[in-house]
């Protein structure tokens, strides 16, 4: 809420009223609307609206916040990049964990804390590559959502024990903590995405 205005309330709303429609229960849906978790949000997240208006004003906070919220998505004045721009940039950052999430299967997804969390990893890849102004870290929070969806097929692999797809692993997780302690231009160079 405090980063890039209503975008991260926004993709909660969207995710639950999904998963609500899914499940066909209207409760997931509520707890959006739970008045200690609204309450909490305004305090930790309003808290950087009042400096803000307090610093510029009310007027310049509006314009701000227009600027980098619906400016953002609808105009994209800066940063632009394709559709399918978070493609890769998942498929790389989220390196090795994300060759497994083409060996997840269907009874991956029978419990609902699964079905939530992979309704609001899709509903954040959506969300963000429809948005004309794009950069890596706009998806960071749909990672964790990966992982639970990753953690099946990882747990079939470990518990086959066989040779050949566990020294697999382990080359993709070493060759994944090389790039990654890379320095970020450098990154930027080889995935040939912005950085900034």
């Amino acid at each position: 809420l405090s980063v890039k205005g209503p975008s991260g309330a926004i993709l909660i709303f969207i995710s639950l009223a999904a998963f609500s429609i899914l499940i066909k229960d209207i409760r997931p849906l509520k707890i959006f609307f739970n008045p200690l978790g609204i309450l909490i949000v305004l305090i930790t997240g309003g808290f950087w609206y009042l400096l803000l208006i307090f610093e510029i004003g009310w007027a310049e906070s509006l314009v701000l916040l227009h600027r980098e919220t619906l400016g953002r998505f609808q105009e994209g004045f800066v940063h632009r990049e394709p559709f399918y721009y978070y493609v890769p940039v998942i498929a790389a950052g989220f390196l090795p964990w994300s060759l497994f999430l083409f060996r997840v299967k269907k009874s991956d997804f029978q419990h609902d804390f699964i079905k939530f969390t992979a309704l609001y990893a899709v509903v954040v890849f959506l969300f963000f590559s429809f948005c004309r102004s794009k950069l890596p870290t706009y998806v960071i929070s749909a990672f964790p959502a990966f992982s639970v969806i990753a953690s099946g097929s990882v747990q079939r692999l470990w518990s086959n024990r066989t040779k050949i797809p566990l020294i697999f692993f382990f080359i993709l997780t070493a060759a994944a903590l090389v790039l990654k302690s890379l320095p970020l231009d450098s990154m930027s160079k080889i995935s040939g995405i912005s950085s900034v």
